[in-house]
C-alpha cells in the first residue's frame, strides 16, 4: 500500500496519426532493478498499425 514511483525519465516518439479510432497500450517490464524499472510501451490501432512507442524509467520504492 505504500509503494511510490518517481518517474526519472520518459520519451515518446509519435509514429503515425490515430484519427477516430480506438488505441491499445502493450507495455512491458523491460528490467526490474532494486529501486529502477525500465518500462516499454507500444500504441497500437485494433488493426495493429503502430501509432506511438514510449520509454520510460520509473524509480520505485
Amino acid at each position: 500500500d505504500s509503494l511510490r514511483g518517481v518517474t526519472v525519465s520518459m520519451s515518446i516518439s509519435y509514429l503515425a496519426p490515430a484519427r477516430a479510432t480506438d488505441l491499445i497500450g502493450i507495455g512491458r517490464v523491460l528490467r526490474q532493478g532494486r529501486s529502477l524499472v525500465n518500462c516499454d510501451v507500444d500504441i497500437v490501432t485494433p488493426d495493429g498499425e503502430a501509432v506511438a512507442k514510449a520509454l520510460g524509467t520509473y524509480k520505485v520504492g
